[in-house]
């Protein structure tokens, strides 16, 4: 890659799936060649694989090291693939803390290749090791069985025998089912709980020479970026300038908060506040959280909660006013280093522990004057409320290109092909298309019954909205969907390199597909390609317009009896409420000329031919107010 700028912008968003990330850097790679990455965005891995994104653009529209960020990135499959003290690269960056660790291997030596059988009887010796006076305790009754009847052994006839066998293997049972349950007991009410629900912090303790995933992360985004590890952390800023100088930096970073069109580059990732129970994008845009560097330094390198330290919020009365050193407000939403939020993203459940922010609940009564009791609010993995937010960077009318792409199983009548990579990556390829449900399919009957209906109502709870957005006209049509078998991606930390290679291999066989039918090849190739896109973005558009315009023009010729109509309402001109008579301030002169060409324009637009609903694109989508996250 030469570094050269690409004339074309792109946006790209991507899903997540712990090791499924494997499958993103080269397809970024491939991308980089034609399009410059103007709106990144993912979650959860797809968090992790955006931030390396953004970092090898900056470099490139900065110029701190053309393209080699993009070559940087699209090299990391391979130390993914390779393996560091006999151990998968990529199991070592998931480090469980110290009381985790022998819980860690029972469940990490079910993951990797061999049988059943032989995964078991390695489970079964980590689990001889998690709490060793548990496993003593629960193998007494067996052991001290033999010994005591020792003597009467040789004048046992065969039944005797045969009935002492049986309640010895009783025994061994039973001190297997005690060593199970105690453990389970222990590890979910004490071991996790006091961990804060997750095997890893993300940090790697310090008896362990190599780096966990945050300190493996923070050292990748610098040197992708074109910046020493020594360097204050890439922000959210310095995405949103890229080298840009400007005479008020905070001035000008405050106005492209407010307008992300003005982002030089524009990262966000989703999170989950559990405590608030529902998503949040980020960096946030609200001020309302808070931290304290002591515990941070368990889930960060010192580096980046020293730069937290410096560039705590100043003047937040409701912190500072706690008067507790430790506690500080959270840096402006630009100068939040992009690694902050990548691991806020990626917080898996169990696998990662939970991290904690501070924040004020202010329907107690206790800070509803003068707030004074700050509160731990809890970040968990963003692909609990949002996996694929395929909507993140949509408006009715781009102007450029987003690219989706997606992780999903291989369809039954489409299995992998273990030849050609290229045949385990789908693209709807017609109009029309695309709008099939997708299957999940679990047992019905039998040992398997109960975790496969477990996981597809937990999958329909996180997954529903995803799911039903990428099938919605103008966001099917741009999505690269990525096939994964069940030994592939996920929680699979043990995958062997050749799996690691062909993932990251159809990575790079998406980027193609979206290459061919969006870059330049695209201009002249039949069938789907940036101009049937944009047509179909267009109908769905103007049909959604000319409905919202004609509900605007209904709602403005009626009224409600005993109320005014919106357009008496809008047109008052006295200080007193029609039907109270209580004072209310007239509506200023621009508002009402305004309102006059918006209630012309709704109803010449309404009631005007064509009606764009009829033949449009389906299945049809609606507009609506929704909550910004």
């Amino acid at each position: 890659m030469d570094g050269a700028i690409p004339a074309r912008n792109c946006d790209i968003v991507m899903k997540g799936g712990i090791t499924s990330g494997v499958v993103y850097p080269k397809a970024i790679a491939e991308l980089a060649e034609e399009f410059r990455f103007r709106n990144v965005g993912g979650t959860s891995a797809g968090a992790i694989a955006a931030a390396l994104a953004a970092a090898a653009e900056y470099a490139r529209v900065s110029g701190k090291g053309a393209g080699a960020g993009f070559a940087r990135l699209e090299q990391l499959p391979d130390f993914l693939a390779g393996q560091t003290n006999g151990e998968p690269n990529l199991l070592n960056l998931f480090p469980p803390a110290k009381p985790t660790r022998r819980l860690f291997a029972v469940l990490t030596a079910f993951l990797g290749d061999g049988s059943f059988g032989e995964k078991s009887v390695a489970a079964f010796g980590a689990l001889l090791l998690v709490t060793p006076l548990l496993t003593i305790l629960s193998f007494v009754p067996a052991v001290l069985l033999p010994v005591v009847l020792r003597d009467q052994l040789s004048t046992l006839g065969a039944l005797a025998l045969a009935v002492l066998l049986v309640v010895e293997l009783v025994l061994i049972a039973a001190g297997i089912g005690l060593m199970v349950a105690g453990n389970a007991v222990r590890a979910l009410a004490f071991t996790l709980p006091k961990n804060r629900f997750g095997f890893s912090t993300g940090m790697a303790a310090e008896d362990r020479t190599l780096p966990g995933v945050s300190e493996w992360l923070h050292e990748e985004i610098q040197k992708t970026a074109g910046l020493d590890p020594a360097d204050p952390p890439l922000t959210f800023g310095d995405l949103w300038l890229a080298g840009e100088q400007v005479a008020d930096r905070d001035g000008e970073l405050r106005k492209r908060e407010n307008d992300p069109e003005l982002r030089a580059i524009n990262l966000q990732m989703i999170t989950t506040a559990l405590s608030y129970g529902h998503p949040y994008r980020l960096p946030f845009e609200n001020r309302r959280f808070g931290f304290r560097p002591s515990e941070l330094r368990q889930y960060f390198p010192a580096a980046v909660v020293d730069h937290l330290i410096g560039h705590a919020r100043a003047g937040d009365e409701a912190f500072t006013g706690v008067n507790d050193p430790d506690l500080l407000a959270l840096p402006e939403p630009w100068d939040l280093p992009i690694v902050v939020a990548a691991r806020m993203s990626l917080s898996f459940p169990i696998l990662f522990a939970m991290v904690p922010l501070y924040a004020f609940d202010y329907t107690l009564n206790v800070n509803a004057t003068v707030p004074t009791r700050p509160e731990h609010c809890w970040f968990i993995d963003g692909g609990l409320s949002s996996n694929f937010p395929a909507s993140l960077f949509d408006c009715p009318f781009p102007r450029w290109p987003t690219f989706g792409i997606n992780l999903e199983d291989f369809h039954p009548d489409h299995p992998k092909d273990l030849k050609n990579e290229e045949n385990n990556v789908w693209m709807m390829e017609r109009s029309g298309s695309g709008t099939s449900d997708r299957w999940r399919r679990f047992p019905e009957h039998g040992p398997g019954a109960i975790g496969g209906y477990a996981g597809a109502f937990l999958d329909t709870i996180r997954n529903w909205h995803d799911n039903t957005q990428i099938a919605v006209p103008g966001f099917r049509d741009r999505i690269a969907h990525v096939k994964l078998s069940s030994d592939e991606g996920g929680l699979n930390l043990k995958m062997d390199p050749a799996k690691v290679k062909a993932l990251s291999e159809r990575g790079k066989w998406a980027a193609v597909r979206l290459r061919e039918r969006f870059g330049a090849a695209g201009a002249t190739r039949t069938g789907l390609n940036w101009n049937t896109h944009r047509w179909v973005r267009f109908r769905t558009s103007m049909m959604l317009l000319q409905k919202m315009l004609r509900q605007t023009a209904e709602a403005f010729a009626a009224a409600d009896p005993g109320y005014p109509s919106y357009h008496d309402l809008v047109n008052r001109t006295a200080d007193k409420d029609p039907v109270t008579g209580s004072w209310w301030p007239r509506t200023p002169p621009a508002y009402r000329d305004s309102t006059k060409v918006l209630e012309q324009f709704a109803s010449a637009f309404s009631s005007s031919a064509p009606d764009f609903e009829e033949k449009s694109p389906q299945p049809g989508p609606e507009l609506r107010i929704s909550p910004k996250l």
